[in-house]
């Protein structure tokens, strides 16, 4: 879900900058997939991934009949969990290239030997030194100054109250898929504390609350949220959020909200420690859940106004808000010519 986060930011500043969008949503255009990416403004056509051969010739034949100039990729399969050898990835793009589509890649971690395309982008909080093997003229746009944060989150900075003297609202979003039995865990964790606090856990677009979530929630005393419409309010309004380590991280920093992050994945561990090592927020590190561990950082934090501020300083020096708006510059400038970005 974060890919589709991240796309969908970069799909709302191209629909800003009177670009025509049109999105491959992926796992049959389920609509946990679809409505996120609708929203942005882009026509939502379904797409099936038949492995990468295919979905190249899909690609090229489904940009071919809707004119498009420009393919933007933001997928699991390329850049967090390879389907195929890497081989196989740099020919699909290489195959990209071939048909005369002009790509932009969104990368984590660096895992292919060759990257041919135009425009890279890795978001990540120390991207910066990064050496991608891209061709001489690749546009690279690397570090968190190009996080695509939608613009609710933008818009919803302005509204974030001053950090609290003691932690009271609290809010467990453990990514967009199926984390409900972690979520469970870190509220059973919390469950000590739940007298002096307000506590939302949310269950994201791709998962849903089952009865051990319902049960620690009862016992938490929180409020359990499915898959909100407007996430950008509620996290403006927690004093800590506890969140899975995806695009989330990102969001949070924009505004500005302490966080404890748990990594939900292997690719997601050196993403969250870069984000402790920058002291923007508190990293669970690898490993399992450990409650005693959680609960006593998560106390330390809940008493401690000035390590907060920090975070909050920190956050926000980092994540502007405007590295979508920088991302759709560059499409509009390196793969399209800095011609008319209606043309698609």
């Amino acid at each position: 879900m974060g890919h589709v986060v991240r796309s969908g930011a970069i799909a709302e500043a191209l629909a800003v900058r009177g670009a025509r969008v049109v999105a491959l949503a992926g796992d049959g255009g389920a609509a946990a997939v679809r409505e996120p990416l609708a929203a942005a403004g882009a026509a939502v056509l379904p797409f099936t991934a038949q492995g990468l051969a295919r979905d190249a010739d899909a690609l090229i034949e489904t940009a071919r009949r809707e004119g498009a100039r420009a393919v933007v990729l933001d997928v699991a399969s390329l850049n967090t969990y390879p389907s195929e050898p890497a081989e196989a990835s740099v020919r699909f793009l290489e195959t990209l290239r071939a048909a005369g589509l002009r790509v932009l890649l969104v990368d984590d971690l660096l895992l292919l030997p060759r990257y041919p395309v135009a425009v890279l982008v890795n978001p990540n909080l120390g991207a910066e030194s990064h050496r991608y093997p891209a061709p001489a003229d690749a546009c690279l746009l690397l570090g968190a100054r190009y996080a695509p944060v939608r613009q609710a989150f933008v818009e919803a900075r302005a509204s974030v109250p001053p950090v609290a003297e003691r932690v009271g609202r609290v809010t467990v979003l453990l990514g967009g898929g199926a984390s409900a039995p972690l979520a469970a865990r870190v509220l059973e964790a919390l469950a000590g504390a739940a007298e002096a606090l307000e506590i939302t856990v949310v269950a994201g677009p791709a998962g849903a609350p089952d009865a051990a979530l319902a049960r620690a929630a009862v016992a938490a005393r929180a409020a359990c949220v499915a898959a909100p419409a407007d996430l950008a309010p509620l996290l403006a309004r927690s004093d800590l959020v506890v969140s899975g380590g995806g695009t989330t991280k990102y969001e949070l920093a924009l505004l500005g909200i302490p966080a404890i992050l748990v990594p939900m994945t292997d690719h997601q561990i050196p993403l969250t420690a870069a984000f402790a090592s920058a002291g923007i927020a508190a990293d669970e590190g690898p490993g399992a859940f450990d409650a005693i561990r959680f609960r006593a950082r998560f106390d330390a934090l809940r008493d401690d106004r000035r390590a907060r501020e920090e975070m909050r300083a920190r956050g926000r020096a980092a994540v502007d808000g405007l590295g979508a708006r920088r991302v759709a510059q560059a499409i509009e400038e390196e793969l399209l010519g800095g011609g008319d970005a209606s043309r698609g």
